[in-house]
């Protein structure tokens, strides 16, 4: 099946050998149909690519399907399939599955294996930040597809355990306080509240609403892991040339440019960490330190 992941340079090439998940869910008898539409190298949080074109929510087609497995999640959505694979690394699994009312579960990284996905996730850094995971029509697939795509060297979840939703703890947050961010709507607010409702009248659990001091770094802190990934694939060649990237950039918004401008800007972000400053980069490692400690006071 096609093997390109968007790319224009590489449309026509076709993988040699499945994937070690693919190989997994075959041998549990599903029957793969096709490779589904994703961004470039899926580098966005919407569909398109210069080879398939853009992918559209089967909801309403003036809206996106979101990234970057919005061609799998519009699938699922429209009845296409019951079952599908995506991969996440910054909501690409858990975005397309919220617009496009599917069901979709980000697991602990390195539970499913990695091998044979393109672009190739095992790096040093994106190897923890990214994961392969289950999409699904219906939420009670989940768990059976979670199980079929584990892979056998990873270690065991308790996955078949019970959970008493009288027992979970419950928090949300309105924002993350760093004016970057688009308010939420006021649907949104009220789904919220809906389901404050439920749990506090119906089942007696208290939810409290949460504001993390350090979380309105979140946008600076994934800029800098970004900078960071120096060992991923791309569609430029490396190392990255400014002279390169800049012509694209400008080919990109004159539109003759074969590449998103995602991919533009994400090389550029990899190019800018040769001009930043090491100390930086230990910054925002202590103020991700102490966000993870903010969570985990809360959580206790």
């Amino acid at each position: 099946m096609s093997h390109n992941s968007g790319v224009y340079k590489v449309s026509k090439d076709i993988a040699s050998f499945d994937a070690k998940v693919v190989m997994q869910i075959k041998s549990a008898g599903a029957i793969p149909i096709l490779v589904s539409n994703t961004p470039e190298m899926c580098l966005c949080w919407e569909t398109f690519n210069y080879v398939t074109g853009t992918t559209k929510n089967p909801y309403d087609t003036t809206k996106t399907s979101g990234g970057s497995s919005g061609g799998e999640a519009a699938l699922l959505s429209s009845a296409a399939s019951v079952i599908g694979i995506g991969s996440d690394t910054c909501g690409s699994l858990r975005l397309p599955a919220m617009y496009n009312s599917i069901f979709a579960h980000k697991p602990t990284s390195n539970y499913v294996s990695m091998e044979g996905h393109k672009p190739n996730l095992r790096t040093k850094i994106l190897n923890n930040l990214s994961c392969v995971g289950p999409m699904t029509r219906y939420a009670e697939d989940l768990p059976l597809l979670l199980r079929i795509m584990k892979d056998p060297l990873a270690d065991n979840l308790n996955l078949e355990a019970k959970v008493s939703i009288d027992m979970i703890k419950l928090y949300y947050m309105e924002g993350d306080g760093s004016g970057m961010v688009s308010e939420i709507n006021s649907d949104v607010k009220t789904a919220i509240e809906k389901v404050i409702r439920y749990f506090e009248d119906v089942r007696g659990i208290k939810v409290k609403k949460v504001s993390l001091k350090h979380m309105k770094h979140a946008c600076d802190m994934s800029m800098v892991h970004a900078m960071e990934v120096r060992d991923a694939e791309s569609v430029f060649e490396q190392p990255f040339k400014l002279s390169s990237l800049t012509l694209e950039l400008a080919k990109n918004l004159l539109g003759c440019s074969k590449s998103i401008f995602t991919s533009i800007a994400f090389a550029y972000m990899r190019k800018a960490r040769d001009c930043v400053n090491d100390n930086t980069f230990k910054e925002y490692a202590e103020v991700i330190a102490e966000l993870k400690q903010e969570f985990l006071v809360i959580i206790t």
